[in-house]
């Protein structure tokens, strides 16, 4: 049954006493007592990006060893690339050292960046342009968008009329990304020579 909120604060839950029941009903994640939609819907898209995280680990597992040890580390160490430089910065990183002559660099360790690239950038030009991550692996390599607009994440962050919150958005939503595709990677992926 739905809590009213106190009067003076519209649409604002009251504060729960620590240690009362709904307390921790709210914390365990089963507030569904208090009426909010907002769990579900977060959940759903965390839900969402494990999933797709997760079908991202399995192709890269499909790589040689020496992409698959770079793709860890670097999917590892790409959280604090982003936070430091910047999402733009860390897209144009990944792609100097996975593309060679505007071609993917397969067959060699740098392939890596390539996947990385790709896996976030899929994912976040999908969930912002309300397309959904429909696309492949061997699609977005290709850069073929059966669906219109452009393909390449650092285009489309770079595109003219992008917006500060747009920007801030994709960059959220590559760190969340990111936290599945580290716990995959560790889990799924052989450790590189640190």
């Amino acid at each position: 049954m739905p809590i009213a909120p106190l009067p003076g604060s519209p649409g604002r839950p009251p504060r729960l006493a620590p240690g009362s029941k709904q307390a921790a009903a709210s914390a365990s994640g089963t507030g569904a007592s208090f009426g909010s939609p907002a769990p579900l819907a977060t959940g759903d898209v965390d839900r969402r990006r494990a999933a797709f995280a997760w079908e991202r680990i399995a192709e890269v597992r499909d790589q040689p060893d020496d992409v698959k040890k770079r793709y860890r580390g670097q999917s590892r160490s790409a959280g604090a690339l982003i936070q430091r430089n910047g999402l733009g910065q860390a897209f144009a990183f990944w792609a100097s050292k996975g593309f060679s002559d505007q071609k993917p660099a397969e067959g060699k360790k740098e392939f890596a960046d390539v996947l990385l690239y790709r896996h976030l950038g899929g994912w976040i030009v999908g969930e912002l342009t309300g397309r959904g991550n429909l696309l492949t692996t061997a699609q977005q390599l290709a850069g073929v968008d059966p669906d219109g607009g452009p393909l390449d994440p650092l285009a489309w962050l770079m595109a003219p009329g992008r917006t500060t919150p747009e920007a801030v958005r994709a960059t959220g939503e590559a760190l969340a990304l990111l936290h599945w595709l580290r716990r995959f990677a560790d889990s799924q992926l052989p450790k590189g020579d640190d």
